[in-house]
């Protein structure tokens, strides 16, 4: 398209903007009928084609630098000639895990490359990528002597058991007792284990006895109360791959519809796009059954709430809220506020415990998981963590592996996975939406009473240090 049809279709779209102007003349004193928009709506046909028909990739050539011989962890930098410590951790914490051992990469050589160099060793397995050139490699004490006869590693230091520690735990703070989550390693599948494997002589089971009333909300997960003084006693076990405190969930999600500009967009294009033949999962509180806006497309509604197998939403209505955002007919108001994609079908996961109006799961995995099976190719999650703002939890790990097990393979029809990143301001985004493979929004409003440096008190992010807004770190509109 040459520029200047460019230019005439951008200013016809742009005049069928603007406002209908009344005839001059009209006598003096008669009454002003109301100013309505006219649209020109503009048609956009879904496209048929899929990723499958993109053909080959295109291969350019280019220079690429050295990468550097460390390894980011959270507890300090891995050099060539050992760890430099970034923080204080309990003495008892310290103590190298024999288990496992941190593998450097030479600069030159391809993660990858170097990767099958070290799964050919038998008795050997890679837990772990520390950025840029680490491994984090698992095996008997005799095995990991192994490392040494690789010529793409350069060097092998032992691991403290604290890189296993959550930051709140690596120091003695609490004085009574607490609610963790120890566990397990991931298997080839991506689900977790209870056994190490690896000749590693060891079950999660074995730390039930460091805990009080422990339970397992899903295989290689175990939930119970502790005291500091057991984590390092718990983190010690070949089979733990973590400890962390129990996160405490909270909602999110308000004003979504209208701050998106969804009736804008829909009364400016034809998409044909309703949500018709799609299968959308949204866990969050609970659901009104008898709504009115879900009647004769609920493909599925469950539990995922620990001793609760009740899916109602008798709290406060979030749950029947973001559902009716999402795909409500509008039955309820007489068909005037619809969802978004108001013909889909919905699958509904209920996470709240009626007794205590608290939020809990079984677990990401196992929510994206049962979703997925259900045949929903959409996820949406309204809430997130409420401590740990931008931290990397291991709930962003679960969305991360999952999302990314049905994305590698164009076989696979993958999923969309979508969090709130919190109504938190300045304290940052809520995990489970520091996951990399999810979409993470956000939302903001300024001008609150008036004010234009005033946030509304749901807002994603706050001002900068000179009370401007960083609108690169948020997304218009709200949550969905």
């Amino acid at each position: 398209m040459t520029k200047r049809a460019v230019v005439v279709v951008l200013a016809v779209l742009l005049l069928s903007y603007l406002p209908v102007i009344g005839e001059e003349g009209a006598s003096e004193g008669s009454e002003v009928s109301d100013l309505e928009i006219k649209y020109e709506r503009v048609e956009i046909s879904p496209d048929p084609r899929s990723i499958r028909d993109l053909g080959a990739p295109i291969v350019s050539q280019g220079s690429e630098d050295v990468r550097q011989i460390v390894a980011h962890s959270t507890i300090g930098t891995y050099t060539q000639n050992g760890l430099i410590p970034s923080e204080f951790m309990d003495e008892s914490i310290s103590i190298p895990r024999t288990d496992l051992a941190v593998a450097l990469v030479d600069g030159n050589t391809g993660l990858w490359d170097s990767r099958m160099d070290v799964l050919q060793l038998e008795g050997l397995t890679i837990r772990s990528t520390i950025p840029p050139s680490g491994f984090l490699v698992q095996g008997t004490e005799d095995s990991l002597k192994q490392l040494d006869s690789l010529e793409s590693i350069v060097s092998v230091h032992e691991v403290p058991s604290g890189l296993l520690v959550h930051p709140a735990l690596r120091f003695p703070s609490h004085s009574q007792e607490l609610m963790v989550e120890v566990i397990g390693w991931k298997g080839d599948d991506m689900f977790r284990v209870k056994d190490p494997g690896l000749g590693l002589k060891d079950s999660l089971e074995t730390v039930m006895g460091y805990l009080t009333e422990p339970w397992s909300p899903e295989p290689g997960v175990i939930w119970g109360l502790t005291d500091f003084a057991n984590i390092s006693h718990i983190v010690a076990h070949p089979s733990v791959s973590y400890i962390a405190p129990i996160p405490v969930l909270v909602l999110h999600n308000d004003q979504a519809r209208e701050n998106m500009g969804i009736n804008t967009v829909e009364n400016a294009f034809i998409s044909g796009l309703n949500g018709s033949g799609q299968i959308v999962a949204v866990g969050d509180s609970g659901l009104d059954g008898d709504h009115g806006d879900f009647t004769g497309r609920l493909a599925g509604v469950t539990s995922v709430t620990p001793g609760d197998s009740s899916t109602a939403d008798p709290s406060d209505g979030h749950g029947t809220h973001v559902a009716c955002t999402v795909l409500g007919s509008g039955f309820r108001s007489n068909g005037g506020y619809q969802g978004v994609a108001p013909e889909a079908d919905l699958y509904f996961q209920a996470m709240e415990d009626d007794d205590s109006g608290a939020l809990y799961s079984y677990g990401i995995n196992s929510m994206l998981n049962s979703a997925y099976n259900a045949g929903a190719r959409i996820h949406t999650n309204s809430w997130g963590s409420q401590s740990g703002f931008g931290g990397y939890s291991t709930q962003s790990e679960d969305a991360d592996d999952r999302t990314s097990t049905w994305d590698q393979y164009w076989s696979y029809d993958g999923m969309t996975v979508l969090f709130a990143a919190g109504n938190e301001r300045n304290d940052g985004v809520s995990s489970p939406g520091t996951a990399k493979n999810v979409i993470t929004v956000g939302g903001h409003k300024n001008r609150y009473s008036g004010a234009p440096d005033e946030m509304y008190y749901w807002s994603s992010r706050g001002p900068t240090d000179d009370g401007r807004i960083k609108p690169d770190l948020v997304a218009p509109g709200d949550y969905v």
